[in-house]
């Protein structure tokens, strides 16, 4: 006998399958080889064919190989959203098949780490994706961003970790439809490359923490973006004089400046302008006065000021 609710089944009815919880489907799916779990487990029943193909989001921590995944895009065509980021054994090969895939919207390639700029080839061809997300993909070059250019309709684009230069994120000035983008540690990135980003006229999100190398011209060169949450924590050369140009981001609504030593109450004074600001992380920044931040709260009653 099984069992992770009251639900026991040493005598169910074969008829009574579809009508276990889902908590002790996910349980039971758990303990199964991934060709058995996307061949023999979804023909049980209606309920557990769409456990495993319309909602594939549910069988996180099922490590889907090439086998699998080829299964899935050779009869599933109608799949709208695929999370591989548990599946670090997928390469290329099954990669290379997904353009057929041509209702997919979202796919999590997070920590694959077989996935290299041939994989993006592949990637480039699903011009309906809106969520893409590649963090941690060692294997990706700046050359390869250059296959993202046609996904025109893509609105997040994650790449945290990669250690990319200027010349990848020249591929993304195109991507004008992106609202969010998350640049986390790519710490070989200077002011120039995040020129490129004022091309992006909907950015609303820029994750860009210990990009250590820009400086306060960085914000100089995207002021026209519509941003409303920035983080630029662990990025050690912004000074009072970036506070400045971010203060300019008038729909600003939460900004995070952990870790950021060289500010000081000058520099937070002039985000008395934000008048959306709502969250406000300063951590660790040292020359900041509890007297400014007292200040600053007066200015925006509405702001969370976390230290």
């Amino acid at each position: 006998m099984i069992s992770s609710t009251s639900t026991t089944i040493n005598h169910l009815p074969i008829r009574s399958w579809n009508r276990l919880p889902s908590d002790f489907t996910q349980y039971l799916a758990s303990f199964l080889d991934q060709k058995f779990l996307l061949t023999i487990f979804l023909r049980v029943c209606k309920k557990w064919r769409h456990y495993c193909v319309q909602s594939v989001k549910d069988l996180e921590g099922v490590r889907v190989e090439d086998t699998g995944l080829l299964y899935l895009i050779e009869r599933y065509k109608s799949l709208e959203s695929l999370p591989l980021n548990r599946s670090p054994d997928i390469t290329r090969i099954s990669i290379s098949l997904l353009s057929g895939l041509t209702q997919l919207y979202s796919l999590d390639l997070q920590d694959c780490p077989h996935i290299d700029d041939l994989s993006l080839q592949a990637v480039g061809q699903l011009t309906n994706l809106r969520y893409l997300n590649l963090s941690h993909c060692s294997q990706i070059t700046d050359d390869g961003l250059k296959n993202l250019k046609n996904l025109k309709q893509l609105s997040v684009l994650r790449l945290d970790s990669l250690r990319l230069t200027d010349a990848g994120l020249a591929h993304l000035a195109s991507l004008h439809s992106l609202r969010t983008l998350s640049l986390f540690y790519w710490v070989l990135v200077t002011d120039d490359g995040i020129a490129n980003l004022q091309e992006i006229v909907n950015l609303e999100s820029l994750n860009l923490f210990n990009c250590n190398r820009i400086t306060d011209n960085a914000f100089l060169k995207i002021m026209t973006l519509p941003l409303k949450h920035l983080d630029v924590s662990w990025c050690s050369l912004i000074t009072d004089v970036g506070l400045l140009s971010i203060s300019s981001f008038s729909q600003l609504s939460s900004l995070k400046l952990g870790h950021c030593e060289l500010i000081s109450d000058a520099g937070i004074s002039n985000l008395s302008r934000l008048s959306k600001l709502d969250q406000l992380a300063i951590g660790k920044c040292g020359n900041v006065s509890e007297s400014a931040i007292a200040s600053l709260r007066s200015a925006i009653p509405s702001v969370r000021i976390e230290k």
